[in-house]
């Protein structure tokens, strides 16, 4: 099994969290990687997005289908109300 924890850091609580995680994959012989746009960490597997690439990260985003800005948020918020009702 390959496992992938995408995270904007790797500090912070949803970051030291899934950095928990990761370490703990790793213990347990399990292919795990973790990429962030922030790295202070120098743990085995903890990648950092190239910061200069800033399509790669909307193409990811909108791979995964999550919304770029609060904007798109917001609409398909709304797109899935309108089928709603």
């Amino acid at each position: 099994m390959k496992v992938l924890h995408i995270s904007t850091s790797d500090s912070g609580g949803a970051g030291i969290a899934a950095l928990r995680i990761h370490k703990e994959m790793l213990i347990n012989n399990i292919n795990s990687t973790f990429l962030c746009l922030n790295k202070t960490s120098d743990i085995a597997n903890v990648i950092q997005f190239p910061k200069f690439y800033p399509r790669f990260y909307h193409r990811l985003l909108s791979k995964l289908g999550l919304p770029l800005t609060q904007v798109e948020k917001q609409t398909k918020k709304q797109k899935k109300l309108k089928k709603i009702f």
